[in-house]
């Protein structure tokens, strides 16, 4: 199953320090903003309440982008796969995503049910060299840290400097570059 995305549980991924920037052993680093903590037994919020708990990611070790996160149901003994995307931000241990929960359980009464036997473990070695990489998707799926029992994405990247406006003077101003093709006169 070499195409399909790889699972790992969180609290399996090894705290290795080459993967991370040194900080105490019991500290994790500061969370900046625009960065999303996906840590393991987080609550999910939606816009008007809890709707489960997180309980693995599903990742591509080659690029190291999350591409779902496995949440089970609260009050169900069922896991669906849910797109990184709905995630709004991250406080502490909680998630928030951007729907309701009356959105979230239709989505999840369509999505797929998360089945162990459809995914294997993330080969953490390749996670860690991709991390390495210049992130190639969108910078809300690209992991940036890993630690014992929580994931964080890469932060946001500064917003480019607008570009400054050329100087128009007149007296410089050339034709233009479009021309009309001589026809036969009239």
């Amino acid at each position: 199953m070499s195409g399909v995305p790889a699972v790992d549980r969180i609290g399996a991924i090894a705290d290795d320090a080459s993967s991370h920037p040194p900080v105490a052993a019991d500290a994790t680093p500061a969370v900046d903003a625009g960065v999303v903590r996906y840590e393991r037994g987080s609550r999910v919020y939606a816009t008007d309440g809890p709707v489960g708990v997180l309980r693995q990611l599903v990742v591509e070790p080659a690029t190291g982008e999350i591409k779902a996160l496995v949440i089970r149901l609260d009050g169900k003994r069922e896991s669906v796969l849910t797109p990184p995307d709905l995630v709004d931000r991250s406080a502490g241990t909680a998630l928030f995503l951007t729907i309701t929960g009356e959105q979230f359980a239709l989505g999840a009464s369509r999505t797929p049910r998360f089945d162990r036997r459809q995914f294997t473990k993330a080969n953490l070695r390749a996670l860690k060299q991709a991390m390495r990489l210049p992130p190639t998707g969108e910078w809300r799926r690209c992991i940036g840290w890993i630690g014992r029992d929580a994931v964080q994405t890469r932060p946001a990247p500064e917003p480019a400097a607008p570009i400054a406006a050329l100087p128009q003077d007149p007296a410089k101003r050339k034709r233009g570059f479009f021309r009309t093709a001589p026809g036969p006169s009239a």
